[in-house]
C-alpha cells in the first residue's frame, strides 16, 4: 500500500513538472525609481522661428517630490540649459537658427530627480527661419539740431534718410549709414535769416526689408549776421575723395548799398576747383531770404564791365597757392585760395543793391582731391611778406570811391573721407 502511494505522488510530481515545461512564465514585474514625466508642446518649424521667444513645459509625478530637474535644448535655445526643482517646469527662451532661409532641427533632454531615482527624457524639436525684426526710431529737434534715436532687436546696421517735407531748409548731412550707432544727429539750416517752419522725416533701414519713421514739425530760428557779413554754405559737408561739392557765398548788406563786389576772397585745402567760369546764372544777390537758384536779375544790370557779365561770364581767380601772409604770420603749405571780382567799368549807370538786402552771390562748385578735415575762411587782410603792405582780400564798394570790409570771420569745415 505505502508503495502505491509513492508511485502515484511520484505520477503527479511528474505530471506538474511536465505541464509547467510546456509553457511560459509570466515576465518580471517593472519598477519606476525616478519621477514620472510629461513633456509639453515642442517648437516646429511652421510656427516658431529663430530669434522669437518660446516656452519649454514639463510635468512631474513624484511620491515624495521631484529635488531637481534640468534641461538641455541641445543648442536650440537662448540660454541653452536649465534648472531647477518641484513637480512642474516651465522654461522661457529664444529659439535658435542662424539661417535665414532654412529650417534647423535638435535635439534636447530633460532629466527629473527624486529620492528614488531620475528619469531622463530624449526629444527632438525644429526651428524655422530667423526672422527679421523691423528697426523703430523717434526723431526730436533742439536749436536747429535732429536727433534721430533708433533701436534694432536683430542688430542690423541702420541706414538713416533725413526729408524735407516742407519748409525752405536743408539738413546735413541727408543720408548716414549703414551704420551700427543707433543714435545719429542732422543741422537744420536755412539760406536766408527769417524763422522757417518745417517738417522733417527720418526713415531707418535695416537692409533687410525692414524699415520705421518719424517726423518733427517745429521752427529754425536763425540769429541775423552782423551788418555787411559775408559767409559760405554748402551743399554737404561730408564728402568721399572725388565727390564735389557746391559752396555759395552770400552777402548781408544793411548799413550800405553793394554796387561791386571788389573781391571775395577764399582760402581753402584739399580741393579743386571745377566750373572755373561763373555765369549770370551764379549771382543771384536779393531780398532777405532769397534763395540761391532764384536770379534776381541785380547782376545783369551792369552793362558790360572788364569782365563781359552780361556778355558770357566772369573768371573765376584761381585756384592759386596761398603764399601770403596774415598778421604777418604765413600761411601755411597746402593752402590754396580763390577770388572773385566785378569791378565793372562806369559806362552808363550800374545796377545797385539798397541797403538791408541779403542773398547768394556765387556759387562755385569744388572737387574733393584729399582726405582729412577742410578748412573754409575768408581772407580779410593779407600781405605778400612779413610786415608788408596789407592787402584787402574780401571787399565790396557802395560807390566808385568807397570801399569797405565785409565782416568775415566765418570759418567752415567739410570732412573728406
Amino acid at each position: 500500500m505505502r508503495r502505491l502511494i509513492g508511485l502515484i505522488i511520484l505520477v503527479v510530481a511528474a505530471v506538474l513538472l511536465v505541464s509547467a515545461c510546456g509553457r511560459k512564465l509570466p515576465a518580471p514585474l517593472g519598477i519606476q525609481l525616478g519621477p514620472g514625466v510629461s513633456l509639453g508642446t515642442m517648437p516646429d518649424a511652421a510656427s516658431n522661428f529663430g530669434g522669437e521667444a518660446f516656452t519649454f513645459t514639463a510635468t512631474m509625478t513624484s511620491g515624495t517630490g521631484v529635488t531637481s530637474w534640468s534641461w538641455d535644448f541641445g543648442g536650440g535655445a537662448i540660454p541653452n540649459t536649465a534648472t531647477g526643482s518641484g513637480n512642474s517646469s516651465s522654461v522661457n527662451v529664444t529659439l535658435v537658427n542662424p539661417s535665414l532661409t532654412a529650417d534647423e532641427s535638435y535635439s534636447g533632454s530633460f532629466t527629473a530627480t527624486d529620492v528614488n531615482g531620475s528619469t531622463t527624457k530624449t526629444f527632438e524639436y525644429t526651428v524655422g527661419p530667423t526672422q527679421n525684426r523691423a528697426p523703430t526710431v523717434t526723431l526730436t529737434y533742439a536749436d536747429g539740431v535732429l536727433t534721430a534715436t533708433a533701436a534694432d532687436e536683430d542688430g542690423d546696421e541702420l541706414t538713416f534718410t533725413f526729408t524735407v517735407d516742407s519748409g525752405d531748409v536743408t539738413v546735413t548731412p541727408a543720408t548716414i549709414g549703414p551704420t551700427s550707432t543707433y543714435v545719429q544727429t542732422a543741422t537744420v539750416a536755412a539760406a536766408g535769416f527769417e524763422d522757417v517752419d518745417f517738417t522733417i522725416t527720418v526713415t531707418v533701414d535695416d537692409g533687410m526689408g525692414g524699415t520705421d519713421s518719424d517726423s518733427v514739425s517745429d521752427t529754425l530760428v536763425t540769429p541775423k549776421p552782423p551788418d555787411n557779413a559775408i559767409w559760405m554754405t554748402v551743399d554737404k559737408t561730408t564728402v568721399a575723395v572725388g565727390d564735389t561739392i557746391v559752396l555759395t557765398v552770400w552777402a548781408y548788406n544793411t548799413a550800405n548799398p553793394l554796387r561791386y563786389l571788389d573781391s571775395a576772397m577764399v582760402e581753402y585745402e584739399g580741393f579743386g576747383v571745377g566750373g572755373a567760369t561763373l555765369t549770370t546764372d551764379t549771382f543771384n544777390l536779393g531780398a532777405v531770404g532769397g534763395d540761391a537758384g532764384d536770379v534776381d536779375g541785380f547782376w545783369t544790370l551792369v552793362p558790360g564791365g572788364n569782365f563781359g557779365l552780361v556778355l558770357g561770364g566772369i573768371s573765376l581767380f584761381g585756384p592759386y597757392d596761398a603764399d601770403y601772409f596774415v598778421d604777418d604770420v604765413q600761411v601755411p603749405a597746402g593752402r590754396k585760395y580763390i577770388a572773385v571780382n566785378v569791378s565793372p567799368t562806369f559806362t552808363g549807370t550800374p545796377g545797385e543793391a539798397p541797403a538791408g538786402s541779403t542773398g547768394a552771390l556765387f556759387n562755385v562748385t569744388l572737387t574733393a582731391e584729399t582726405a582729412g578735415t577742410a578748412e573754409f575762411h575768408f581772407v580779410h587782410e593779407y600781405s605778400q611778406s612779413a610786415g608788408g603792405a596789407i592787402i584787402a582780400g574780401t571787399m565790396y564798394s557802395s560807390d566808385e570811391n568807397t570801399h569797405y570790409s565785409f565782416v568775415d570771420d566765418q570759418s567752415l569745415e567739410i570732412t573728406v573721407e
